[in-house]
């Protein structure tokens, strides 16, 4: 088998677990290493299915690795996974790290606290927002605004950072169509 070309995880710690080259995902390597550490494991490449085997002691179990995503009603009332939804807005903190990451000092943060879906143009949204955090910076540490651009609930949030990662500007999704009640969203 050859290594799937697509991946670019870095060595997991149960390097020496691994008997066949692996054709899993990295977050599905994140996955099946962190369990075989859990239950002091190895595992195994699988055939997919399963995607590998899990061997403790002298029992070999099977293990198919799926991710859930969650289901949110969208506005007219039709499901919808939530990450569809969450995704404008998460690009859109990325987009602002990126454009503003040399205009923001050495030692702040932003945070974003952005509801989801955003409803109206990406673009002017984003636009607005930009100038509302390079306003916000040029004020105190500690800062913290709320507003509502173009129908999209946003609160903007400076912070001083002792350990910087190389991120200046984090964000948080609130799904303004997701239900506490998780039977609903399943």
């Amino acid at each position: 088998m050859s290594a799937n070309p697509r991946r670019r995880c870095s060595d997991t710690s149960n390097r020496e677990s691994k008997v066949l080259t692996s054709q899993l995902r990295c977050d599905e390597e994140f996955v099946i290493s962190s369990v075989a550490d859990h239950f002091s494991g190895h595992w195994l490449q699988g055939e997919d299915p399963p995607d590998a085997y899990l061997q403790m002691d002298d029992k070999i179990i099977a293990v198919e690795i799926s991710k859930l995503t969650q289901q949110v009603r969208d506005r007219k009332g039709v499901f919808s996974p939530r990450l569809s939804e969450d995704f404008p807005a998460m690009r859109l903190v990325d987009d602002l790290n990126n454009e503003l990451q040399a205009d923001l000092p050495d030692g702040l943060v932003v945070i974003l606290a952005i509801t989801s879906p955003i409803l109206m143009k990406y673009k002017k949204v984003k636009a607005l927002l930009k100038n509302e955090v390079v306003d916000l910076i040029s004020g105190l540490c500690g800062s913290e605004i709320e507003k509502v651009i173009l129908d999209n609930r946003i609160t903007i949030r400076v912070e001083v950072c002792a350990e910087p990662s190389g991120r200046k500007i984090f964000g948080v999704c609130e799904n303004a169509n997701s239900s506490r009640d998780i039977l609903e969203n399943a």
